[in-house]
């Protein structure tokens, strides 16, 4: 296995259960640093350099369940004040936010009403069951 404090470089293809990919790339982590999701990291720890391996990740052990307090709506009068100039806000599209410690996160802008904007602040895979085909490349 693995341990924790070991970099470990691995190789990744993500897709939805019916096959959709949503990523793919090559990554250096940290084991026990908590830089990865958690089911990814588990998995990672039982596999060997070379060794590819698929597995599936239940929500909660991904990026959580969709949590429906993060589902809200924000006031025309707020909107306005963050806005910038230009910028059409339409259901369906995607803003990047600041969030109190300067980190940006995406929401999902998924309604416009008369007084206010409804955005959803859950991470875009919230909720949705992942699969991983992972190849372990190289350990430090």
């Amino acid at each position: 296995m693995i341990e924790d404090g070991k970099k470990v470089t691995v190789s990744y293809v993500g897709t939805f259960k019916n096959g959709v990919e949503f990523d793919k790339g090559e990554f250096t982590f940290e084991i026990g640093a908590k830089q990865v999701v958690p089911g990814f990291e588990n998995n990672i720890k039982k596999m060997k350099v070379g060794e590819e391996k698929t597995f599936e990740l239940a929500p909660k052990d991904a990026y959580g369940e969709v949590d429906p307090k993060m589902i809200q709506e924000i006031p025309k009068e707020v909107i306005d004040k963050i806005k910038k100039p230009g910028v059409n806000i339409t259901a369906g599209h995607t803003l990047a936010l600041l969030g109190p410690n300067g980190e940006v996160f995406p929401v999902l802008i998924k309604a416009v009403t008369e007084t206010g904007v409804v955005m959803d602040m859950n991470h875009p895979l919230a909720g949705k069951t992942l699969v991983f085909k992972a190849k372990v490349l190289k350990v430090e």
